[in-house]
């Protein structure tokens, strides 16, 4: 009030949130995390398009088979150092895939462009109807809109938490082709467990069972991530075979 600055007198982290101006702030948030999303998808799948798609025309579509030395001709720069192994052909191997790119890349833009959310989910009255749509930019029901900035930090959130995290495990699991480590399951019925309760949790909030159908983001990407994963898994267990005494080598 006297024009003089004081001294807040608390941990630089609280300082930034309150000299913070969220309604600019989240969706710059958002656009670093959806545009690193959409780079790494991206330039895996230009490089599958251009090096690897062209040479083989017996790809799967979905992750049902291990494709890793299938293309082992086209990726073997990659397996020169630790990093480009570990770090960057996972992504290639998994985005070759139509099954994995197509689907997981069309939802993303049907986030920005179209509800995440239709349903139930506002008061009836005389003139408005409880039908809506939720977009990332706010709300939108009988020919109104309604911006709601902080939506941009809960898809933020939801962002990381599913789809970011779904694509991760995808990818990694996918390079892999041994058998499935109890500890792994395990950690994954944990991940699955969690993300159907926060996915359905939230979007039920807003506007009950109807809503929790017609929900793209986050139950659609939900259940199609977890397609993909359980089809890995499965081919992981299917692929592998035990080698027994009689069927081993005889070593000479």
């Amino acid at each position: 009030m006297d024009g003089q600055k004081d001294d807040l007198d608390i941990p630089l982290r609280g300082q930034f949130l309150l000299k913070s101006v969220f309604p600019k702030l989240l969706p710059i948030l958002f656009g670093i995390v959806y545009l690193s999303y959409e780079a790494i998808i991206l330039f895996s799948r230009l490089y599958a398009v251009k090096y690897i798609i062209p040479n083989h025309d017996n790809l799967p579509f979905l992750p049902d088979r291990y494709i890793g030395d299938l293309i082992f001709s086209e990726t073997k720069s990659f397996h020169e150092t630790f990093f480009k192994k570990t770090f960057i052909l996972p992504f290639i191997e998994a985005f070759t895939l139509n099954g994995i790119f197509y689907p997981l890349q069309i939802l993303v833009i049907y986030m920005l462009v179209f509800p995440s959310r239709v349903g139930l989910m506002s008061r009836s009255s005389e003139h408005f109807s409880r039908f809506c749509g939720e977009f990332l930019y706010g709300f939108y029901g009988s020919g109104q809109w309604t911006n709601t900035y902080d939506q941009y930090g809960i898809f933020m959130a939801t962002f990381l938490l599913v789809l970011y995290l779904d694509t991760l495990l995808i990818v990694f699991a996918n390079h892999r082709h041994e058998r499935n480590h109890l500890l792994t399951l395990i950690i994954l019925s944990l991940i699955c467990g969690f993300q159907l309760i926060l996915s359905i949790s939230t979007t039920y909030m807003h506007g009950g069972i109807l809503t929790v159908l017609l929900s793209p983001f986050p139950v659609w990407i939900y259940v199609y991530c977890w397609f993909l994963l359980i089809m890995i898994i499965i081919r992981r267990f299917r692929s592998y075979k035990p080698v027994t005494p009689e069927l081993a080598p005889i070593q000479i």
